[in-house]
């Protein structure tokens, strides 16, 4: 008989415990749903721990300290003075002058210091209990149960239970629950400043763009200017060659870009006035580097205009839609937008800040980023007569269009168009073949410097190395080796540089001149160009360059 009243006491005790384990569990999961439903303020999620606090242990009040950031002081500024609400729940005030006291002194201290759990039954026997917190507030405490609150093994707070009710002591089984308690106030408290730094961050950026969006607009004055007079009075007579370039038309250049759009599209397509807004804030917006400036840009942006140009005027038609074809001409001159004079590689070498934001192509999807930044400023709009649908397809055209800059992107893209050419199974209506012939013509323009007359292809290429070996003096100063093409002790290199350069991109503009013949001029002056490169490589001079032969269209 005794056994079994033995096994049946045995039973009801497990049972009980089970009950009070379901019953903390049920408590613990409440609680943390109130917790982290409410992780925007400090004051509301102290609060909430202190309330939650008291019914996990039955205390009669509650004090949470904060440790601050360089953990010299403890601190509370929500306070639980006894009172409460018409329904019984707790109210916790909040005090302009807030209790702090060194980190070191007290219970409190001696918990953040130590990380130990303290229980002390009668708090005024024990010499490290601080009676200033009680002279302050005129309560007596009793006895105490206080405990650290630590996230990845740092405290972040400490949490003190303050008279348990019935004129009883905290026991080891309300330790035990806290220190389950513990570990999600330690998560609420450290996500709560998380959130806060996020979004305070977030306000910075808000801010931050703000001021780039400001100091970005163009000037009022040459806005106003081009708004009076959009359109240029001569339009030079070598425009709708390849050959052109921009060089002696700087002033004129916004004014020419409206007259290539308004040529391709029509007076009407674009607002004159948001036109005239965006091109002198893609102006404004290129920085004063050695090459892939304002000019660059220009440059590409045209070449794109006159194939655009050669394949309308054909008698097959233009291949391209019209969005493809606005598309074109807003990515062609932002491609470069922003540009610091370094290519992709020096950003990852050098672990700068944008190639942390962007895993791969860091300066193409940073140009692409900075369009739509432009695009989407108010005076700028100048796609805003397009349809939601028509818009989102635009900025996908010219996402891929400034992507295909990129010339890692180059020699997959070209060994793809070769095999369709070869098997003459290229079809413009498939998709992919679709978007790798508008990659590669976009290529073929972002590097037409090479098809150029002779002497403007040799300036060009001066340029290209000033900004090179700008990057590779960077390298040294850093301790890196740079690449012999960017390496100013190698300057006697670059005409066997430009030979093997050329040869690497020639069939790209081999592959375009077969797909549209329009563009044989291209490959024409590149060949001229890759010839004179040789003759100064083999310490020959260059040959007289052959305008009538190679500049114009067909």
């Amino acid at each position: 008989m005794a056994s079994w009243t033995g096994i049946a006491l045995s039973q009801l005790k497990t049972n009980m415990m089970l009950v009070k384990q379901t019953e903390l569990n049920d408590f613990l999961l409440q609680i943390t749903r109130d917790i982290f439903d409410d992780l925007t303020g400090t004051e509301s999620l102290v609060a909430k721990i202190m309330a939650h606090t008291k019914l996990l242990v039955d205390a009669d009040r509650c004090a949470l300290f904060m440790l601050t950031e360089d953990k010299s002081q403890l601190y509370a500024e929500v306070f639980d003075e006894g009172k409460k609400d018409d329904e019984g729940n707790s109210i916790f005030s909040k005090s302009t002058n807030s209790i702090r006291f060194p980190s070191d002194k007290g219970i409190a201290g001696h918990v953040a210091q130590t990380c130990e759990v303290v229980n002390i039954p009668d708090a005024y026997s024990d010499h490290r209990f601080n009676r200033d917190i009680d002279m302050k507030t005129g309560y007596t405490t009793r006895n105490l149960l206080t405990m650290p609150i630590i996230c990845k093994n740092k405290v972040l707070g400490v949490v003190q239970m303050v008279n348990k009710k019935n004129g009883t002591v905290f026991t080891n089984a309300d330790e035990m629950s806290f220190k389950t308690f513990a570990v999600y106030c330690a998560l609420a408290l450290h996500y709560s400043k998380m959130y806060r730094l996020t979004i305070r961050q977030q306000k910075v950026l808000q801010v931050t763009l703000e001021m780039l969006s400001y100091h970005a607009k163009c000037g009022e004055d040459d806005l106003n200017k081009l708004r009076r007079y959009p359109h240029i009075k001569e339009i030079p007579e070598d425009f709708q060659l390849y050959s052109f370039y921009c060089d002696d038309y700087e002033a004129q250049l916004p004014q020419l870009y409206i007259y290539m759009v308004q040529k391709l599209f029509g007076p009407d397509t674009f607002d004159l006035s948001s036109l005239c807004s965006f091109i002198l804030t893609i102006k404004k917006n290129y920085r004063e580097v050695a090459y892939h400036n304002w000019d660059h840009a220009f440059t590409v942006c045209h070449c794109m205009f006159t194939v655009l140009l050669s394949m309308i005027e054909s008698e097959e038609g233009c291949p391209f839609d019209l969005l493809e074809q606005q598309a074109f001409m807003v990515a062609t001159i932002a491609h470069d937008i922003d540009h610091r004079g370094y290519n992709n590689d020096f950003f990852n070498k050098c672990k700068e800040p944008m190639a942390a934001l962007y895993s791969t192509s860091t300066m193409e999807m940073h140009h692409f980023r900075y369009t739509c930044t432009v695009l989407q400023q108010q005076d700028n709009q100048i796609l805003g007569h397009l349809s939601r649908e028509d818009y989102k397809k635009i900025l996908q055209y010219i996402e891929h269009a400034i992507l295909a800059t990129d010339l890692t992107f180059f020699m997959p893209n070209q060994k793809r168009l070769s095999h369709r050419l070869e098997n003459n199974s290229l079809d413009l209506n498939v998709w992919e073949h679709r978007q790798d012939v508008k990659a590669i013509l976009v290529t073929v323009c972002d590097m037409c410097a090479v098809c150029k007359n002779w002497d403007v292809q040799q300036n060009v290429a001066k340029l290209i190395y000033e900004e090179f070996f700008f990057q590779g003096d960077e390298e040294k100063k850093r301790g890196l080796e740079p690449i012999p093409m960017m390496d100013r002790a190698r300057s006697d290199q670059i005409p066997k540089q430009q030979v093997g350069f050329i040869n690497f991109v020639s069939p790209a503009y081999k592959l375009i001149a077969m797909i549209f013949p329009c563009c044989q001029p291209l490959l024409d002056g590149l060949r001229e160009n890759l010839d004179n490169w040789q003759r100064i490589a083999c310490g020959k001079e260059p040959g007289m360059w052959e305008v009538d032969k190679s500049r114009r269209k067909p």
